[in-house]
């Protein structure tokens, strides 16, 4: 790319200019640091007259050798792709191109190399998106390498292949590959081969195993029903860090069971967690902190005489594993004369061996501390050298989390998992007035890795940096909202947060029975009105789910052992389902647990957390933000979150938010400020008319959701569309505080 460049005398800047790429990613690319795109690479050449071709080649992977020929058996992975997405595919009219064994065995004929690699010729873009969602596939990633895609950037004549591996469907635009990893799956799959053996089994015991329609995640459970057959289980493709697994855990996991089982636990499950963080922040472009920190310990919970007891260690050996198990013990039977309730967990099935790796392409923790301080001070020098800014600050949080985790029943499990967060604050001072506004970036907190920030691929830097300058010029002049009803429509940057505060907290089960209280209460929505209680408006539709591609809360199996899923908490605008634990479950009459169960570290017990709660978008229209603008003619558009205040019943709230701007007339008339709106639940829920499509629907989310005592904090994101909701009561927040 630099020889070609300079061949035509141009400079990163002047090239950045014609292509309307950052001059940042531009130097990365050629210094190697940062590869560019199969896309990025043709639109690049393009610009000198060239062009590049280059393609992911279809194959087959051989099923195992002990099958004997015309068994009825088929590869887990291609039986997967079968039942996930092409039946889903041919019942919604998308047409499919499939290779002559595959279509064999679709039509139930004995095969021996099922091909793994389907081509889609798209020709209905709206029933592609709508086996995408019945499928539950993730758009764009081949196990932990590569970027993935969002909805929106596949469209009509898209050059598309669907792989299956390891348990995990996969659907790949080929313009959006990397180009070394084109030349990696070419390889790879015309040798024939998988990253990773895929087990075989005979189809009827896949059958019977229930793998059929089980949710994105799940695939974990089901296999492992099979038995021994399918050995241990990969859920998703990725390394644990080496260092992680060299720690003795099967010694101090196996020394810790022994010794609860002798004397007389009727449950007993380890873990052993270490945790990274780092802490990264700037003012005014200079580092005022630079902090990490990494803790590991050893955790064992045991029940005795249907009690619960724990204890916990910092050294990671057998001695201190055996102790700590005795501790545990010892602490379950003085608290037994206390409990009221007889402990009994909700059943779920054994997972030997199992791992699960976050979907995240360059951990964070392997990037300098200079790359990322140079980065965010870059970032920060664009702000402060824009007319109006006076300060900014630049807050960057990150952390990696590695788990073991054994219990008593069989189950172990090994996971990993990123999480970062960049915020950066822009504040503009009146001086005549002394007073001041700021506005934040609305990126949000996201389980991805340094990719995140290394360009504009995830989130559009660049675009967001270059107006908030503008943004926060107009805010400061614009004048203040006179309070009353209005129809607002509410960004998913904003809308996340009354998820969280007003569904996701309302629906954790602890809460709804009043067994829990701490810092956000407990809840109206009791177990009384489960199946009768309107929620919302009949569009209402929201889901709990663990698995939620990128979601902080998205794990492979939580801290009780069981693995993750996704279920409904709110259809059709009726209270449907909680949020549980295995205890929980049990008590609330379930076959098996939501899977909510989480510590946030080794010295703290499980409790039930929150998982990824999300408002799911129109499934039949993709209406656009726009058009639900279009639909208003007095109201309030709103973006991004700030502060706000809900009551211990997670029922009376109000919001504020970032950006406000005024409705004439269905188009956008100017910012305003000083805006809050203020609601009951069930009347705010009740009075949203419509949602915005699936294009309109992201991802936010915080890092530190807090709850219990001792007090634990949890990551969680929560997903939703743009939404319409009809005569809001709109405060004047300056005038409420009496300003």
């Amino acid at each position: 790319m630099r020889a070609i460049r300079d061949e035509h005398l141009l400079t990163q800047d002047e090239l950045a200019g014609r292509t309307g790429l950052s001059r940042y990613q531009l130097c990365r690319w050629e210094k190697g640091a940062r590869e560019p795109t199969l896309g990025m690479v043709r639109r690049l050449l393009g610009e000198f007259g060239l062009a590049v071709t280059i393609g992911v080649e279809p194959s087959t992977a051989a099923l195992d050798e002990r099958l004997e020929p015309g068994a009825d058996a088929i590869g887990l992975d291609a039986w997967l792709l079968a039942h996930r997405v092409v039946w889903p595919a041919l019942v919604a009219g998308v047409p499919i191109v499939v290779g002559g064994e595959f279509a064999a065995g679709l039509q139930g004929v004995p095969i021996e190399d099922p091909e793994m690699v389907l081509h889609l010729r798209l020709a209905d873009l709206k029933a592609f998106h709508r086996v995408v969602r019945t499928a539950r596939c993730s758009l764009g990633v081949l196990g932990s390498s590569l970027d993935p895609l969002e909805p929106e950037e596949i469209t009509i004549g898209s050059e598309l292949v669907v792989v299956a591996i390891v348990g995990t469907i996969r659907i790949l635009l080929v313009d959006e590959l990397p180009v070394a990893k084109v030349i990696s799956v070419e390889r790879q799959f015309v040798e024939g081969k998988t990253p990773i053996d895929v087990p075989v089994v005979p189809l009827v015991e896949l059958r019977e195993s229930g793998i059929l329609g089980v949710g994105r995640g799940s695939v974990g459970a089901a296999a492992a029903a099979t038995g021994d057959r399918l050995g241990s289980v990969i859920v998703s493709i990725g390394m644990i860090d080496p260092d992680f697994l060299a720690l003795p855990l099967r010694p101090v996991a196996d020394a810790a069971l022994g010794r609860a089982r002798e004397l007389g636990a009727e449950h007993a499950d380890v873990r052993i967690e270490r945790t990274t963080r780092q802490l990264i922040r700037l003012r005014d472009g200079t580092v005022a902190m630079a902090q990490d920190s990494t803790s590991v310990g050893l955790a064992v919970r045991v029940i005795v005489e249907g009690t619960w007891g724990f204890a916990s260690h910092l050294e990671l050996t057998p001695a201190s594993a055996v102790a700590t198990a005795q501790r545990a013990v010892e602490v379950a039977r003085t608290l037994r004369p206390l409990n009221a309730e007889r402990v009994e967990l909700a059943a779920e099935p054994v997972y030997p061996d199992a791992v699960w790796v976050g979907d995240y392409e360059m951990d964070p923790f392997t990037v300098p501390l200079g790359e990322k301080v140079a980065l965010l001070s870059e970032w920060s020098g664009r702000l402060l050298a824009a007319d109006g800014v006076e300060h900014t600050d630049v807050i960057f949080r990150a952390a990696k989390e590695t788990k073991f985790y054994a219990d008593s029943a069989g189950t172990s499990t090994t996971q990993q998992r990123v999480r970062m967060h960049p915020a950066l604050t822009a504040v503009a001072v009146d001086r005549a007035s002394g007073s001041f506004e700021s506005m934040r970036t609305c990126a949000p907190p996201t389980a991805r890795g340094w990719e995140y920030l290394a360009g504009n691929t995830h989130w559009d830097w660049d675009g967001e940096l270059a107006q908030i300058p503008e943004w926060l010029a107009e805010k400061v002049k614009a004048p203040s909202v006179q309070a009353g009803r209005y129809d607002l429509v509410i960004d998913p940057t904003n809308l996340w947060l009354t998820v969280h505060e007003s569904i996701g907290h309302a629906t954790e089960y602890d809460r709804a029975i009043g067994y829990e209280a701490a810092y956000a209460g407990s809840s109206f929505a009791t177990p009384d009105k489960l199946g009768t209680l309107r929620y919302g408006s009949p569009i209402m539709h929201v889901t709990g789910d663990r698995t939620q591609a990128h979601g902080l809360a998205t794990i492979g199996y939580d801290d009780d052992g069981v693995a993750t899923s996704q279920w409904d908490l709110v259809a059709g605008g009726t209270l449907v389902g909680y949020q549980t634990d295995r205890v929980f479950a049990r008590r609330l009459g379930l076959d098996r647990s939501a899977a909510c169960a989480y510590a946030d570290s080794p010295h703290h017990m499980p409790i039930q957390r929150m998982a990824n709660v999300s408002l799911q978008p129109d499934p039949d229209t993709d209406t656009a933000t726009a058009e639900l603008i279009s639909g208003v003619q007095r109201g309030i558009y709103i973006v991004g979150d700030r502060s706000w205040s809900i009551d211990m019943q997670r029922y009376n709230f109000q919001f504020t938010g970032q950006r406000f701007y005024r409705i004439e007339g269905g188009v956008l008339a100017g910012q305003l400020r000083d805006v809050a709106y203020q609601a009951t639940t069930t009347d705010f829920w009740g009075a949203m008319e419509a949602v915005g499509g699936p294009s309109t629907w992201s991802l936010g989310g915080a890092l530190n959701c807090g709850k219990a005592q001792p007090g634990q904090v949890a990551a969680v994101s929560h997903g939703c569309p743009s939404a319409l909701l009809r005569g809001i009561n709109v405060l004047n927040s300056r005038e409420e505080a009496g300003q």
